[in-house]
C-alpha cells in the first residue's frame, strides 16, 4: 500500500516530480509534454523522458554508454533494471500530469 509523501501519493511520484521540475531543460520538455492532447501520450512521454534523465545521471562521463549501451543495462537486466522498473511503476504519472496540467 502506498503512503502519501509531501502530499503525493507515494515518494516517488513526489521525487519523479520534484526532478523535473528542478531541472531547467526537464522543465523545458515537461511543459511540452503538458501541450499533448491525450492523457496516455503525456504519460508515455514522461515515461521516456524519466528514463532518459536516468540515462544521462548514470552515464555521465561514460563513451561506452553514451553509445545507448546504457539503456539496455539499465532497463533490461539484472537487479538494478528490477529495482528501477518497481520504483518507476509506482509512480503516479496521472498525478504528475494533474498537478502539472493546474499550473
Amino acid at each position: 500500500m502506498d503512503e502519501e509523501y509531501n502530499g503525493w501519493p507515494n515518494y516517488e511520484t513526489w521525487l519523479v516530480n520534484s526532478y523535473l521540475l528542478n531541472n531547467e531543460d526537464s522543465l523545458e520538455e515537461l511543459v511540452e509534454i503538458m501541450g499533448k492532447k491525450f492523457v496516455v501520450d503525456k504519460e508515455d512521454a514522461l515515461k521516456e523522458l524519466v528514463k532518459d534523465m536516468i540515462n544521462s545521471s548514470i552515464t555521465n562521463n561514460n563513451e561506452e554508454f553514451r553509445r545507448g549501451f546504457a539503456t539496455e543495462l539499465l532497463f533490461d537486466f539484472g537487479v538494478v533494471s528490477d529495482l528501477l522498473q518497481s520504483a518507476l511503476d509506482r509512480v503516479r504519472w496521472d498525478e504528475i500530469i494533474r498537478a502539472n496540467s493546474e499550473q
